[in-house]
């Protein structure tokens, strides 16, 4: 029952964090922001809230190429990748995108 999902405090909980490590982001307060999206990852992945993961792997991928580390961005986005495929949804296109301007590996 999708109602059951949209209300559940763990949901909350890691949309939360995600827009928290967000704000982090923009401050450029990168070491904080990077323990509020993995705790972002953690809760919505424990929990099976799959497009909210994705949601918060992506902004993980952003950090991670932002300070230079596009191997890890690529594993994120390989990660939300993953989940939008499995799901139907339509931001597999956006992350394909965001991959190939990585390039290979």
């Amino acid at each position: 029952d999708w109602s059951s999902d949209v209300c559940s405090s763990d949901l909350m909980e890691g949309r939360a964090l995600t827009s928290l490590g967000e704000a982090f982001v923009r401050i450029a307060d990168t070491l904080a922001a990077e323990q509020v999206l993995d705790s972002a990852i953690d809760v919505l992945t424990r929990t099976g809230n799959r497009y909210y993961e994705a949601i918060a792997q992506q902004r993980r991928a952003d950090l991670a190429v932002q300070v230079g580390d596009p191997a890890s961005g690529r594993r994120y986005l390989l990660r939300a990748l993953d989940i939008h495929l499995a799901l139907g949804s339509p931001g597999s296109e956006q992350v394909r995108s965001r991959l190939q301007e990585l390039g290979e590996p």
